[in-house]
């Protein structure tokens, strides 16, 4: 009896430790995968948004260029822009305040 406990003893408590340190390991990289991978969903979202804040931005001035040289803007493309800045805005970007106020003080075209 003795000797059998002394087999069982001497096998499972290293196959046991050993499991132990297995699921630890496999735990560790499960987190350290997630970790990784999170960083590449933020990093991915900034460049999104980077991007639609450099389309965004792109638009407002061609409506700028547009509307300035005629003089005067219709209405639906003043809401237009006004839309696209206050996304733009969302964003946290600014420095296109000044081309917003000229629209914004252009006659209303008919």
């Amino acid at each position: 009896m003795e000797i059998l406990l002394a087999l069982l003893t001497g096998f499972l408590l290293p196959a046991a430790l050993f499991l132990f340190k297995d699921r630890t390991s496999q735990k560790h990289k499960r987190e350290e995968l997630e970790k990784k991978l999170e960083q590449k969903r933020t990093d991915e979202l900034k460049l999104l948004t980077s991007g639609m804040c450099l389309l965004i931005r792109i638009n407002i001035i061609d409506y700028h260029k547009r509307y300035m040289r005629e003089g005067c803007i219709p209405l639906y493309a003043l809401e237009n822009v006004k839309t696209l800045y206050s996304v733009y805005s969302m964003f946290g970007e600014n420095g296109i305040h000044d081309l917003m106020e000229e629209l914004g003080d252009l006659p209303i075209k008919n």
